[in-house]
């Protein structure tokens, strides 16, 4: 059970984690449940990766790029953006990202706890 000054809790169900504050909760659903893709935008590579840090390091070393303008341009480039997000506290649909984090947490400041959220 979370402690009552970790009110922000993991969304993705089964995780069970929760963090006292919203950057900490943003920071572990990013890295821990590939939340943001990146696919490789050069010639006919499949590789995907789910931090941009990664993505640069594949762009660099896989395919040789050592100009660090182009390298990010190419990241960017592979950049592929959700459209839409699930907030299982009210049902609804949001958009874009941002909205998801301002959302879900104005929820959780409201004393809305993990147990009340619909997975989907």
């Amino acid at each position: 059970m979370a402690s009552s000054n970790k009110k922000y809790a993991c969304t993705f169900e089964g995780c069970g984690t929760s963090y006292a504050t919203p950057s900490e909760w943003k920071v572990h659903e990013e890295n821990h449940h590939q939340i943001e893709l990146w696919k490789c935008p050069v010639g006919p590579c499949t590789h995907k990766s789910y931090r941009l840090v990664s993505c640069m390091r594949h762009i660099t070393t896989a395919h040789l790029v050592t100009d660090q303008v182009v390298i990010m341009a190419k990241a960017e480039e592979g950049h592929v953006h959700e459209e839409s997000f699930w907030c299982g506290f009210c049902c609804r649909v949001l958009r874009p990202e941002l909205e998801k984090w301002m959302h879900i947490g104005r929820h959780f400041e409201s004393g809305a706890v993990i147990g009340e959220y619909e997975f989907i």
